[in-house]
């Protein structure tokens, strides 16, 4: 019965250990799958932002031809005021001449008024013109920008997909490592009862090496043993031992009777006395060294066998590492910067000199707060950079990264005003543009 039980606990414990490691080889496999998929997603991301990139160049460039046909449009719309104020003077000269009678002066007149009325058809030509060619471009534009937003669209939704495959990622692993710890202990547990099986089986090879010396030695004759004896006296006596008696016995024994001899020194005998059988020291078995297997599963059980456990990485660890290469390839999730343009330039100087002003009507209290602000240092340094614009790289990357925030802080503090300012401010010409310079800044 015992027999049986005992293979029943094997057995059990062989399956076990069977499923354990085909459990493993199930994890690692997933693993591989998670973590080519993972590659995927990583190189669509990649491909994605390298469109987005160009995208990007296309709307900047686009944007700037707009620009630079609204500037010729200007300059055509100007050329035709001046024009217009031309003809409108030559009018009121053509009325005087009339009133004086000045025949030669109206003909003068009236040559001057036709060389400006085909400047002015001239203007008004090449305003159509570059109208249509700025619709175009605007177009154009539109175009892009739809493709750039299905673009940003797409990269989200990888982003998405990269973030459900690192989830899938860290719990095979936590499984894994849940999965190695419980082989490490069987390991450990199977590696001690392998030492304790050596241990006992070395002692008892040990103790039947020794019973089989002892059977074969035979026991000492008396002859040899009385001889031992008497050496043995003769060399107590001459050493001056009082305990040694000499072979004459005690006085009452009769000179016939055999002395007993003393009792053998153990060293000089190898054994015992007469009637007893000798008895061979119990050698003590030497401990075998454990397998190297099994140091590693007292230091730890928790530890598989072939070298250490890394500790497992958080969430939170990898989103890290994931959004750092997802910066490395061109930045992760989030809102992107307005671009600037024309407009916001030229809101920009003309609002904020009226921004600046308002904020100086602010009670005493809020205006000490807000200067002792990291806020406060970034609004003077982007006043400086406007009022001083130049479109230099540095002056647009600074007015991007930060106009948003410092138009909120303001739209904020603006709150504190007197309700007459308020009014007043509301009711200007200059609030139209306050709106729509935070409409442009996404504010």
């Amino acid at each position: 019965m015992a027999k049986n039980s005992d293979d029943k606990k094997e057995s059990g414990k062989d399956n076990r250990d069977g499923r354990l490691l085909e459990e493993r080889s199930s994890i690692d496999a997933g693993l591989d799958e998670v973590m080519q998929e993972k590659l995927d997603t990583l190189g669509k991301i990649r491909d994605i932002v390298g469109v987005g990139g160009k995208l990007e160049k296309d709307i900047e460039a686009v944007t700037q031809e707009e620009d630079a046909i609204e500037g010729v449009i200007s300059s055509i719309r100007g050329d035709l005021r001046r024009v217009t104020l031309e003809i409108k003077r030559l009018h009121e000269a053509v009325l005087k001449q009339e009133s004086s009678g000045d025949t030669g002066g109206l003909r003068d007149i009236d040559s001057k008024m036709s060389e400006v009325h085909k400047q002015k058809t001239r203007f008004l030509k090449d305003l159509v013109l570059k109208e249509r060619e700025l619709d175009k471009v605007s177009a154009r534009k539109t175009k892009v920008l739809d493709e750039y937003s299905n673009v940003l669209g797409k990269r989200y939704n990888l982003e998405e997909k990269l973030d459900e495959v690192e989830s899938r990622e860290i719990e095979l692993k936590e499984r894994k490592l849940d999965i190695e710890s419980r082989i490490g202990k069987e390991i450990g547990d199977l590696t001690r009862a392998i030492y304790s099986i050596d241990s006992e089986l070395e002692e008892v090879g040990t103790k039947s090496s020794g019973d089989v010396m002892a059977a074969r030695k035979k026991p000492p004759s008396t002859r040899d043993l009385l001889k031992e004896g008497a050496l043995g006296a003769k060399k107590q006596a001459v050493e001056g031992e009082e305990k040694i008696e000499p072979f004459g016995g005690d006085v009452g024994r009769g000179v016939d009777e055999k002395p007993k001899p003393p009792k053998p020194e153990p060293q000089e005998m190898g054994g015992a006395a007469v009637d007893e059988k000798p008895k061979p020291p119990k050698p003590k078995p030497s401990k075998p060294e454990p397998p190297v297997m099994k140091e590693k599963a007292v230091e730890g059980k928790n530890e598989p066998p072939g070298g250490e456990v890394k500790i497992k990485p958080s969430k939170e660890e990898v989103k890290e590492k994931a959004k750092g290469f997802l910066d490395f390839l061109g930045g992760g999730k989030g809102d992107k910067e307005p671009k600037l343009s024309g407009e916001s330039i030229r809101l920009l100087k003309e609002i904020l000199p009226v921004l600046d002003s308002l904020l100086g009507k602010l009670p005493d209290d809020k205006i000490e707060e807000f200067s002792t602000t990291d806020d406060y240092e970034v609004y003077n340094e982007l006043f400086e950079k406007v009022s001083d614009y130049k479109g230099t790289g540095e002056q647009k990357e600074f007015i991007n990264v930060n106009t948003k925030n410092i138009l909120g802080v303001i739209d904020n503090l603006l709150e504190n005003l007197p309700d007459e300012e308020i009014e007043r401010f509301s009711s200007s010409d200059s609030f139209k543009g306050y709106n729509r310079l935070l409409d442009l800044f996404g504010v």
